[in-house]
């Protein structure tokens, strides 16, 4: 059954902070840097601050919804001419401290050691995409990611993510994504791939 996809309004937060909550329950990256008391609820609210905070008002989120609208899959997205003010990203970083509890320095190195991956040219980032995990292998996460990635092909923009899951990706090479460079979080944390999908140089 195909999935109802759209951008998503500030109605969808709780929804999509939800679905996001639950997709990352096990995942690599959100267990090491984030505190395991209480580790759903804090990976939710981490979820609706970058939603409420960031995404929406200097980004783009997307949703995949089933025939109720009941949202299965979500997309967060940070755009080519995306600029967060100085402010903003201040009052987001002491909210993240606090979710993210005793492992918020961790997190700290980590977002360093994976900054470095990232591309300096404009591109379209892939900061989430995740879907509930009964929903999973449905295609859901492809068609919540499709209107992003067919946007940057029709402006020959790259697309650029990181993941800290192997079996993602496998997920992102059928996407057409390559991946660009691999890291170790130090002190024990999880391995990273970072992943570019260039129409210029990945599809010619």
């Amino acid at each position: 059954m195909p999935a109802g996809v759209r951008r998503a309004v500030q109605g969808d937060v709780d929804a999509a902070s939800a679905v996001l909550a639950d997709a990352f329950a096990d995942y690599p990256w959100t267990r090491w840097t984030v505190e395991s008391r209480c580790h759903a609820e804090r990976v939710e609210g981490l979820q609706r601050l970058y939603m409420e905070q960031i995404a929406l008002p200097y980004g783009e989120v997307w949703v995949a919804c089933d025939d109720g609208d009941t949202v299965m899959s979500v997309a967060v997205w940070m755009l080519p001419n995306s600029v967060v003010p100085g402010g903003v990203l201040s009052t987001v970083g002491a909210a993240q401290a606090t979710l993210e509890g005793v492992r918020h320095a961790a997190s700290v190195k980590a977002e360093e050691c994976v900054a470095r991956l990232r591309p300096t040219r404009p591109h379209y980032y892939l900061g989430v995409v995740g879907t509930r995990r009964n929903r999973q292998r449905q295609g859901l996460g492809t068609a919540v990611l499709t209107p992003i990635l067919d946007r940057a092909d029709r402006e020959n923009e790259p697309v650029f993510l990181e993941t800290s899951a192997s079996e993602n990706v496998r997920f992102y090479l059928g996407l057409g994504f390559v991946a660009i460079s691999e890291t170790d979080i130090p002190d024990g944390g999880p391995h990273v791939w970072a992943m570019m999908r260039d129409r210029l140089t990945t599809r010619s």
